[in-house]
């Protein structure tokens, strides 16, 4: 399953990326403690598997923000793109890695980021920007 990534570890990486690692543990514990206290808790979120998506990224070092990316603004600006561009790609990059899309390397990205420059130079003057802004 090379390249398989659970719904949970990508909601996982998502929460990670925008709340830190603090709030989703905190969410997990607040989740488990609704279901032991037998509260009514979402039934689709089970604690358990929250809690082995989220050990397993941290322990792994998974990519989950900006940060852990293998490429920087400069690199992106290499290959062509400007402004709010170029984190626009940079978030782009980050959610293929954390889908397992694009491996976390800077050679990998900077390919990706190649590709992305030749479809947005090809689309510029139809759609605007990346993502059509």
């Amino acid at each position: 399953l090379d390249g398989y990534i659970s719904a949970n570890e990508y909601m996982i990486k998502k929460a990670l990326s925008v709340y830190g690692k603090d709030a989703v543990q905190n969410a997990i514990n607040l989740c488990a403690a609704y279901k032991d206290a037998g509260m009514k808790y979402n039934e689709f979120f089970s604690p358990e598997s929250y809690q082995c998506a989220y050990n397993i990224i941290l322990d792994t070092g998974e990519c989950y923000n900006l940060k852990m990316l293998d490429i920087s603004g400069d690199d992106v600006m290499k290959c062509g793109f400007t402004g709010k561009d170029v984190g626009k790609v940079l978030n782009l990059l980050l959610n293929s890695v954390m889908l397992k899309e694009i491996s976390n390397k800077n050679s990998a990205l900077v390919r990706a980021t190649e590709r992305l420059y030749s479809e947005y130079r090809n689309n510029k003057t139809t759609q605007g920007g990346i993502n059509g802004n």
